[in-house]
């Protein structure tokens, strides 16, 4: 009897850590990302189109980004000034395709290039929204084809948003790119930052802080969906204590199963 209860005790943890996994979404977002979309004049249009299609794309599919409430997404456009498209809202079945409809939408601002004041606002939107407080993670991605306007102002920016609470910013870079050093050892958190792409190390990282390097908005579009699989990832695994449990219920079931053979061979 005592084996039988052993058996029953450890399938129903399990099924209680089942349970946790799949509905912990249901607790608020795991994840706050703000994506900056480069919108400046040094951007062809037909290649600020293809950005957005491929943000959108990855956005409607559950397969990219989650549709199950675990993620905040904000993205903003930066260009003349900055400017939130998409306020800070949680992706889900019932709003992944209007949220894609307005990425799709977005007007190309031209202008320059104040990443200081994107990563400012990215900022102020993750750490006002009401889920700052229980979300796990508050990441920064940013995508450019240039510097910035000032690479002092943009350290600052980046500080700032690293005292504000933000937990990663990794950055990806579209063609020729010689600002990508300062990019790994200025911007990116934490560090030590890491450049991904010809000529530097292979994809994927092995730890937040990176820059990507792409060879044109095509490539970007094409692999935005591995990025968003590397930056949403690590918030899917379960908590420490979940890990315990789910120790604990597989310890006892391998005990009870141990114990059966056990017997089985002393017959």
């Amino acid at each position: 009897m005592k084996k039988h209860q052993l058996l029953l005790g450890s399938l129903v943890i399990l099924s209680i850590v089942t349970v946790h996994l799949t509905s912990v979404s249901a607790q608020g977002p795991k994840t706050q990302l703000a994506m900056l979309l480069d919108g400046s004049s040094s951007i062809m249009s037909d290649d600020f189109t293809i950005m957005l299609t491929g943000l959108a794309d990855a956005i409607e599919n559950p397969d990219c980004v989650p549709q199950d409430g675990s993620v905040e997404l904000t993205v903003i456009q930066f260009g003349s000034y900055t400017r939130t498209e998409v306020p800070p809202t949680m992706i889900d079945a019932t709003n992944a395709s209007s949220i894609a409809a307005t990425v799709r939408g977005i007007t190309k601002m031209g202008g320059t290039t104040p990443m200081s004041g994107a990563i400012a606002l990215a900022t102020a939107e993750i750490t006002g929204s009401p889920n700052f407080g229980t979300a796990a993670k508050q990441v920064i991605n940013l995508s450019t084809d240039g510097a910035p306007n000032s690479k002092s102002d943009t350290e600052m920016a980046r500080n700032d948003a690293i005292a504000a609470g933000i937990d990663e910013i990794d950055v990806e870079a579209v063609g020729y790119f010689p600002a990508v050093e300062w990019l790994r050892d200025r911007i990116v958190h934490p560090q030590p930052g890491t450049i991904h792409g010809p000529g530097y190390a292979h994809w994927p990282p092995t730890a937040p802080g990176w820059v990507r390097l792409v060879e044109d908005f095509d490539a970007y579009a094409a692999t935005i969906c591995g990025k968003f699989g590397v930056i949403l990832q690590p918030s899917a695994i379960p908590e420490a204590s979940t890990l315990i449990l789910l120790g604990s219920a597989a310890s006892g079931l391998a005990g009870y199963i141990g114990l059966q053979l056990r017997a089985r061979r002393r017959k």
